[in-house]
């Protein structure tokens, strides 16, 4: 069985306070993490354009988390967070944190390896 390492999971709970769950695998395919800007183009009468900036600047997208060869152990804790509904804050290796909710999973049987498939996941980012 292969190595992995894991990244810290805390749950939000009641009384504003995070409380540590079980370590999530780290993910084995490429991440990409993006932020949006908020700004808008318009076009102004003498037809030239302008940019404008709400309040807010930007939004961050959500993440898709991708686990290769997963026994189920991971798909049934990813799952556990979507049925729950739970809030959740995740701590990476360099100490990067992502704060959202799992809000889709899906698997990909792998053909000639038993009981085992691959995982894709989709981390809605709140802050």
């Amino acid at each position: 069985m292969a190595e992995y390492s894991y990244w810290e999971v805390d749950i939000y709970g009641s009384g504003s306070t995070w409380y540590t769950d079980t370590p999530l695998r780290r993910p084995n395919d490429n991440l990409t993490v993006d932020l949006s800007s908020t700004q808008a183009k318009l076009t102004l009468a003498d037809g030239s354009t302008t940019y404008v900036n709400p309040e807010v600047k930007s939004t961050k997208e959500a993440i898709t988390f991708i686990w290769l060869e997963d026994d189920g152990t991971l798909k049934a804790q990813v799952e556990a967070y979507i049925n729950n509904g739970d809030y959740l804050r995740i701590t990476t290796h360099t100490a990067e944190e992502f704060i959202g909710r799992f809000v889709k999973i899906s698997r990909v049987w792998l053909k000639g390896v038993a009981d085992t498939y691959d995982i894709s996941a989709t981390f809605e980012r709140m802050e």
